[in-house]
Formats: structure tokens, sequence, C-alpha cells
């Protein structure tokens, strides 16, 4: 380009497009959720932010919280537990207890808000909560919570810290890889990835192992609230890109976009999460029984379910809503003309503008 480009006369200045004529992109994928196989269409409309799904996630997280002793290699054998696991891991500091908290407690430190500053070693002794902690690499051993009796949420290690011991990261690798081992109950492993920071080395191997385990996989991207649109949007583009050469048969069709400390995106990955817990126990289709007088299939038809019933498809493989087409995501509540970037009109650096999909 630059060999063929003509030269400008000497003293001419170069035409400068006005601002306003300048071409805007619009960071379209600055969501709560992107869909993988089509990231761009904002129109499209899972079917876990169906109108039952919404509420059979509302209903299950409002339920009572079971807490576990906690875990580590010498005693994985009594991590039993009958409902689904879903695992979270990630890069120590990158907001996973938080993230955590808000999903079980709608509060980003439940033990120190609520009982004052409490030392490491005393958060060990109240498992209902994630310990959150200043230092990068203290989650030693497994959290477990199980919500509602129908879903366990495990809190795995942080891996990537440089300044732990080596001794130390190797237990680290040593519980985890036993865990996956050993974890017949696990449905899903949610890998969080900073939004600021952005795809590691650890990552990549992260995800590569779990593709060889040949595990569900579903990618989050945290802490939102620290980046721009634009910055959010970008990052969002290079998990898509890389996430669709991996074989999609190991890898929720979802990417999701959250901060755990303002609550941004958590009501939408609640859904998700709770696709987990009714496909495998009928919860939300099981919540709409036939009333007197009404056919089982009009029942099914209500509950968001196939008349078929026995060859429904799980709620999170469906392309469209179950129990109702027209449902909006909460993003688009404005109408159809609404901006799709969820921090649409947000200062840069905007750390406490509210979500366009929240307003």
């Amino acid at each position: 380009a630059q060999a063929t480009q003509l030269k400008r006369p000497r003293g001419c200045r170069a035409r400068v497009r006005p601002a306003a004529m300048r071409p805007v992109l619009r960071p379209v994928l600055a969501r709560p959720w992107v869909h993988l196989p089509n990231p761009t269409d904002v129109a499209h409309v899972p079917s876990w932010l169906s109108e039952t799904q919404l509420h059979y996630a509302e209903q299950l997280f409002k339920k009572g919280i079971q807490g576990y002793p906690v875990l580590v290699t010498e005693t994985l054998h009594k991590m039993g537990t009958p409902s689904p696991h879903l695992a979270f891991a990630g890069r120590s500091n990158v907001g996973k207890s938080t993230l955590l908290n808000q999903l079980v407690h709608r509060n980003p430190d439940p033990a120190n808000t609520q009982h004052g500053y409490m030392r490491e070693s005393k958060k060990l002794d109240k498992p209902l909560s994630a310990p959150v902690s200043e230092r990068p690499g203290r989650t030693r051993h497994l959290f477990r919570f199980e919500v509602g009796g129908r879903i366990t949420f495990v809190d795995l290690p942080g891996y990537g810290f440089a300044k732990a011991t080596r001794g130390v990261r190797e237990g680290w690798v040593s519980l985890v890889d036993e865990y996956l081992e050993r974890a017949d109950q696990l449905k899903r492993v949610i890998s969080l990835v900073d939004a600021e920071v952005g795809v590691k080395e650890s990552d990549e191997q992260l995800w590569e192992m779990l593709q060889e385990r040949k595990l569900t996989m579903m990618v989050v991207l945290t802490k939102v609230d620290r980046v721009s649109p634009q910055g959010l949007n970008r990052t969002m583009a290079h998990v898509v890109s890389q996430l669709q050469r991996m074989d999609e048969q190991y890898i929720w069709p979802y990417v999701h976009a959250v901060s755990g400390l303002h609550g941004h995106g958590v009501t939408e990955l609640r859904a998700s999460l709770s696709a987990v817990a009714s496909d495998a126990k009928g919860g939300a289709i099981r919540e709409a029984r036939p009333r007197p007088g009404r056919a089982p299939a009009e029942a099914g038809a209500m509950a968001g379910a196939p008349a078929g019933g026995a060859t429904a498809k799980p709620s999170w493989r469906a392309g469209a809503p179950a129990g109702g087409a027209t449902a909006e995501p909460s993003w688009r509540a404005g109408g159809a003309t609404a901006e799709p970037s969820w921090r649409a009109g947000a200062p840069s650096g905007g750390s406490t503008a509210e979500p366009s999909w929240r307003a």
C-alpha cells in the first residue's frame, strides 16, 4: 500500500475526516453472553433464558445451601454428593471466590460483610461461602456448596500464581487432577478468564487438558466492570476464535461475561447453570404438573418441553426458548432498537456505569 501511495505535494496537509463522518464500530460482543456458532447474532434467544427456566433458577437459588468439609488430596474419597458438580477453575486473582459468593449469596464477600474481618484459618470453619483473600493463591482446598439439593458448586484452587513455592503448586495440580479423575458427578468445568488480562498460557493448558479428558467446558469472562466495551469486545472475540477451533461436543455453546463484584451478568449465568440441574432432575419441567382436567401434552408444552417428552433436547442445546419463542433476554428489554452493547454509553473507564441491559 505504501509503494502505490501517491506523494503529497510539499505544504499540502492531509484531509482529516470530521469525527461525525468516521465509521463507528459498535462492540457487539460486549454482552452478558455470546453464542459461539454465531457471535454477532443479537436476536438469538437461548432456551435457558425462557421464562420457565428463569423462574426455575430464581427458585433454585433461593433454597438452602448445604456446606461440606473442605477437601484435600487425602480426603477426596469423601466428596461424594448426589447432585451434579459444577467445578470453577481459573488463575489466581481471577475473582473466582467473589463470583461464587455473588451467585450463591448475592454478596461478593458475605463472611466479612456479616461478621467483620475473618482470618484465613477462620474462613475454613465456615464453608457456606467461598473465602475471599487479598493475597492471590490462598485457596489450597476444595470448597463445595450444594444449592437447593440440585447442583454442587466446587471451588478449585487457583493456578498460575508465580509467588507460590514449587511444592505448593505441585500440590494444587495434584489435587485438581485427582478431583477431575474421581468426580463421577462432574457435569461441567467453568473456566474463568479475567476480561482485563485476557487468555493466558495456563488457561489454554487447562482447555487442552479438559478436551483430552472429554469434559464439558464453559468459559466465563470476569471483572467486566474494569474494562471498556471495546476492551471487552476484543477479549470476547479472542476467546470465541479460540473456542471455535476446539471440539464443540465438549464446549458449552455460550461464553458469558460477568462482574462478581457488582453482579452484572450474574442473573443470566444463574439461569445458564441451573439448566444442569433441570436437565439432570427434570426440575424445570417437573415444576409444572398437569392440572386436573388438563391433558399431559398441554401441560408439557406449558413447562417448556415438547409433547413427546422423552426425545426432548437438554434445555441448553435447544436453539430457541422451549417455553416461549417471544421471550426477550433482559439485556434487550428496551426493544429491538436497544444498544446491543451491555455497557454502551458508559465512560471508557466506567466501572460504576450501569449496563444498558439492567437499566
